[in-house]
C-alpha cells in the first residue's frame, strides 16, 4: 500500500502509479468537494466509479460497498439481467410450487463471499427506520420465517445494486408506507369490481359530500 499527497504533481504521482501496476477501475468516495481533483486526474485514464451512488441504499456502507463490487466488477457486463445475477450470488428465490405441489424454497448454493455480504446488509437494511426493506421484511416474516425473510430482502437489494451500477440508476426508497398503500388500492378496487357485479357504483366519501 502507498499513501500519496494531494498536490496535483503527486495525484499525478498516483495515476501512474496505478497505471504501472494495470489497474484499469477505480472505486472512491464522491463526498464534498475534494475528491473532484483526484478525479479530475485520473478522469480518461480509468473507469473510476462513484461509489456514493451504493451507499443510498438501506443498510449498505462504504466497506460493504467495496466489497460488493469487488464480488460483482463494476460493469457487471456479464449479468444480461437481474435475475442471471440473482442466481449466481445465490439469493434467487427458488420455485417452490409447481403442479399443486410444495417443493423446497431453498436458495440455491453459492460459494463465495457475495451472498453472506448480502445477508449481513440485508439485516442492516431491515433495522433502518421508515424504509421499504425494514416494512417489507416484517410483512414476509410471519409467512416464511426471519430466515427466508431476509434472504427475500438480500435478493431485493440485489435488484437494486443491479440497476443502480449496471444503468446509473438513483435509488429510491419507496418507504414504509409503499406496501399499505398498495394493499389499500388493491382492497378498494376489489370492492368496487364486487360491488359493479350486483349494480351498484361505490363513490368517495368526498364526493358524496359535494
Amino acid at each position: 500500500m502507498r499513501v500519496f499527497q494531494t498536490f496535483t504533481d503527486d495525484l499525478c504521482r498516483l495515476r501512474d502509479w496505478l497505471l504501472d501496476h494495470n489497474c484499469p477501475i477505480i472505486a472512491m468516495e464522491s463526498t464534498g468537494i475534494y475528491w473532484r481533483p483526484v478525479h479530475n486526474i485520473l478522469e480518461g485514464f480509468f473507469e473510476v466509479i462513484p461509489i456514493d451512488r451504493l451507499i443510498e441504499i438501506p443498510g449498505i456502507n462504504f466497506i460493504s460497498a467495496y466489497a460488493i463490487i469487488s464480488e460483482t466488477g463494476p460493469t457487471l457486463s456479464t449479468f444480461p439481467n437481474t435475475a442471471s445475477l440473482c442466481s449466481w450470488a445465490g439469493v434467487c428465490p427458488g420455485n417452490n410450487e409447481s403442479a399443486g405441489k410444495r417443493h423446497s424454497g431453498r436458495s440455491p448454493v453459492r460459494r463465495g463471499n457475495l451472498k453472506t455480504i448480502l445477508i449481513e446488509v440485508a439485516c442492516g437494511a431491515v433495522r433502518t427506520k421508515r424504509s421499504y426493506f425494514r416494512a417489507k421484511f416484517f410483512s414476509l416474516r410471519s409467512r416464511l420465517g426471519p430466515k427466508k425473510a431476509i434472504m427475500a430482502i438480500a435478493h431485493r437489494i440485489l435488484k437494486a445494486i443491479y440497476h443502480v451500477i449496471k444503468h446509473g440508476e438513483k435509488f429510491k426508497d419507496l418507504g414504509e408506507d409503499y406496501l399499505n398503500d398498495l394493499h389499500k388500492k388493491s382492497k378498494i378496487d376489489y370492492l368496487i369490481r364486487q360491488a359493479g357485479k350486483f349494480g351498484f357504483k361505490l363513490m368517495p366519501c368526498a364526493i358524496l359530500e359535494k
